[in-house]
C-alpha cells in the first residue's frame, strides 16, 4: 500500500449571484451585516455552518478515497457538493508547480458544477490550492 494522501477543504469565502424566476439574490460572506440586505442576512445565517466546516478525506491514490470526515459534523455539508467535492477532485497527471491550474466538472442531480483549481504553494508534504467554481455558467 502507498502513502496516505490527506486532502482538507475549508471554504473561507462564498460569493453567490443568482437569478431565478425574475428574482435576483446576491450574497458575499465577507460583507458586514450592515452591508447586507434582508436576504443576505438570511443567507449569512444559513451559510455560517458551511463556512465553519473542515472536510478531510484520506486516500491511497489520487482517486481511491477511503475516508471522509466533516468537522463539525454538519449534515448540510455532507449533503451538498462540498462534502462530495473532495472525493471527486480530478487531479492532473502532470507535475504541478506554483501557479499551475486545471479545471474539472462534475454532474450532480442534473446540474453541472465547474471547478478551477490553482496551486498556491508547495512544501515537502503540502500542496495548497485555491478553488473557484460554480454551477452551469456561474463560475470564475
Amino acid at each position: 500500500m502507498g502513502d496516505t494522501i490527506v486532502n482538507q477543504t475549508k471554504i473561507d469565502k462564498m460569493v453567490m449571484d443568482m437569478s431565478q424566476v425574475g428574482q435576483t439574490m446576491n450574497y458575499d460572506s465577507s460583507k458586514k451585516d450592515e452591508e447586507l440586505d434582508v436576504t443576505g442576512k438570511m443567507m449569512k445565517e444559513q451559510m455560517k455552518p458551511i463556512l465553519s466546516a473542515l472536510v478531510t478525506t484520506k486516500s491511497i491514490s489520487l482517486r481511491d478515497v477511503y475516508s471522509t470526515v466533516i468537522e463539525p459534523n454538519i449534515p448540510e455539508v455532507a449533503q451538498m457538493q462540498m462534502g462530495k467535492q473532495n472525493s471527486s477532485v480530478i487531479y492532473p497527471k502532470e507535475a504541478l508547480k506554483i501557479g499551475s491550474s486545471w479545471t474539472a466538472s462534475t454532474n450532480e442531480s442534473g446540474m453541472t458544477m465547474a471547478m478551477k483549481y490553482t496551486v498556491k504553494s508547495i512544501s515537502d508534504k503540502i500542496v495548497m490550492l485555491t478553488v473557484s467554481g460554480g454551477y452551469r455558467n456561474y463560475f470564475w
